[in-house]
C-alpha cells in the first residue's frame, strides 16, 4: 500500500460496486470538505486497484481473508492488515460492519489517538444468515463462525468511540449486544436527492392507459410464490389496477417467467429491470409502493427498510409489512398501511384502504418525502467528524 493522508479512512468488506449507504456517507463527508479513502475489498479482480469515487478515493487491497476468521493464520492476516492501514495518516477509521473490527481495534491499539467508529449496518446477533445456506454441513459450519464473528464484535468494538446503527430499535438492542455505555449515532438509510431524468415516461414505456392504478414491488423478491400470487390476485380484483415488478435478480426473472406464463396476468402484471440511475423517476411515477419486507429474523424486524424509505422519498403512499420501523412512519407520516404476511386478506385490505382514499394519502406521502432528508440525517457525523478532524489538526500542528 502506498502512504497517503485522508481525515477519515474507511474499511470496507466488499468492493464498493453497488453499495448505496457507504457512498452516500463518504460523498456527503466529501462535500463538507473533508478528505476521504476507502480500504475496500479486491476479491473482484475485474475492477481497477484505484478509483475516484464522488470526490473520495477508493482502494481496492484487502484481500477476503476476513470471511474466514476461524482459518489457519487468520490473527497474522490480521495484524498485517492493520500494519498496513497504520501506514497511512489519518484522524478517524471508519469501519463499515463487523468483520473488519479485529484490523480496527489493533489499528486503536497501536495508535490510540486515533478516533474509531464502527458502523454496524446489521445488528448481528438477529441475522443468522447460516440458516439459509445450503447443506447441512455447510449450516453447521456457518453456525460456528457466525458465532465466531458474534465474539470478534463484542470484544473489538470496547476499543471504539462511538457507533451508528440504521434505526433506533437495533441501537437499542447493539447497545445490549456490545454491552458498551456509548449511545449509538442512528443513521438511516434516507435516499440522497437524485439527478433529474428527461424525457422518462414510464406509463408510455408500459402502454398504461391514462387513468391507470400502477402499484409496484420493487427489490428483492422474498416472498413465496403462493405469497406473490396473492398480491397479484389482490391487483387484479378490480379493473383499472397494475402491478409492477422492479428487479435484476434471479428471482425476479424466475417470478417473471412464471407469471407470464398465466395470460390472465399479461394485462396488468408489467415488469422493469432495475436501474439505480432510474429508479426514483420510476417509483414517482406510480401510484402505491408495497414493501414486503422480510420478518423471518429479528434483525428485519427491527430494521429500518431501505424499500419504505425510497417510497417514502419518491412522494407515494405505501403498505408495508408489520414491523416497528414502518408503524413509526406510519405515525410520523400517515402515508402508510401495514398488512401482515402470512393473512391471506391483509394485504388486499391495506390497498383498498389507500385505495379508497387515494388522493388524501397522496398528498401525505409527499409531505413525507418533504420531510426526510439525507442531508439533514448525516448531519450529526458530519459535525462530529469536523470536530474530531480539527483536533487533530490542532494537535499535528503543536507537536
Amino acid at each position: 500500500m502506498t502512504k497517503g493522508s485522508f481525515d477519515i479512512l474507511m474499511l470496507l468488506d466488499n468492493p464498493l460496486t453497488s453499495d448505496q449507504r457507504v457512498e452516500k456517507e463518504a460523498a456527503s463527508l466529501t462535500e463538507a470538505g473533508l478528505t476521504v479513502g476507502i480500504l475496500a475489498s479486491n476479491e473482484d479482480q475485474s475492477l481497477p486497484e484505484k478509483e475516484e469515487g464522488n470526490g473520495y478515493t477508493i482502494l481496492r487491497r484487502i484481500s477476503p481473508f476476513f470471511k474466514h476468521p476461524m482459518r489457519s493464520g487468520y490473527k497474522d492476516k490480521v495484524s498485517e492488515l492493520a500494519a498496513e492501514v497504520l501506514r497511512f495518516n489519518f484522524a478517524i477509521l471508519h469501519c463499515h460492519d463487523f468483520q473488519l473490527l479485529p484490523v480496527a481495534a489493533e489499528v486503536k491499539a497501536k495508535r490510540p489517538e486515533t478516533f474509531f467508529l464502527y458502523d454496524s449496518h446489521e445488528f448481528l446477533l438477529g441475522w443468522p444468515y447460516y440458516k439459509e445456506t445450503p447443506g447441512l454441513f455447510n449450516r453447521i459450519k456457518g453456525y460456528f463462525v457466525w458465532k465466531r464473528f458474534l465474539r470478534l464484535e463484542r470484544v473489538h468494538t470496547q476499543a471504539m468511540n462511538a457507533f451508528i446503527c440504521p434505526s433506533p430499535a437495533i441501537g437499542v438492542l447493539q447497545r445490549k449486544q456490545l454491552q458498551t455505555s456509548l449511545s449509538p449515532l442512528i443513521l438511516r438509510n434516507i435516499p440522497s436527492e437524485p439527478e433529474e431524468v428527461k424525457d422518462f415516461n414510464l406509463r408510455a414505456a408500459l402502454d398504461l392507459p391514462k387513468d391507470a392504478i400502477l402499484i409496484v414491488h420493487a427489490g428483492n423478491l422474498h416472498q413465496s410464490d403462493k405469497e406473490i400470487d396473492r398480491l397479484v390476485a389482490s391487483v387484479g380484483s378490480q379493473p383499472g389496477r397494475h402491478l409492477l415488478f422492479v428487479g435484476n435478480r434471479p428471482r425476479f426473472f424466475a417470478v417473471k417467467e412464471r407469471l407470464e406464463a398465466h395470460p390472465e396476468w399479461n394485462a396488468f402484471v408489467h415488469f422493469f429491470e432495475y436501474d439505480a440511475k432510474t429508479l426514483f423517476h420510476v417509483l414517482k411515477q406510480c401510484d402505491i409502493g408495497v414493501a414486503a419486507t422480510q420478518t423471518k429474523y429479528l434483525a428485519h424486524r427491527v430494521g429500518s427498510s431501505n424499500r419504505v424509505m425510497e417510497y417514502t422519498k419518491a412522494g407515494i403512499p405505501v403498505i408495508a409489512t408489520n414491523q416497528e420501523s414502518h408503524a413509526a412512519m406510519q405515525a410520523s407520516f400517515g402515508h402508510l398501511e401495514l398488512y401482515n404476511p402470512t393473512d391471506s386478506d391483509s394485504i388486499e385490505l391495506a390497498l383498498d384502504t389507500i385505495l379508497n382514499d387515494l388522493p388524501a394519502y397522496s398528498k401525505k406521502a409527499i409531505s413525507a418525502a418533504g420531510s426526510l432528508s439525507w442531508e439533514h440525517e448525516i448531519r450529526p457525523l458530519v459535525n462530529l467528524y469536523l470536530k474530531i478532524s480539527e483536533q487533530y489538526l490542532i494537535q499535528n500542528n503543536s507537536k
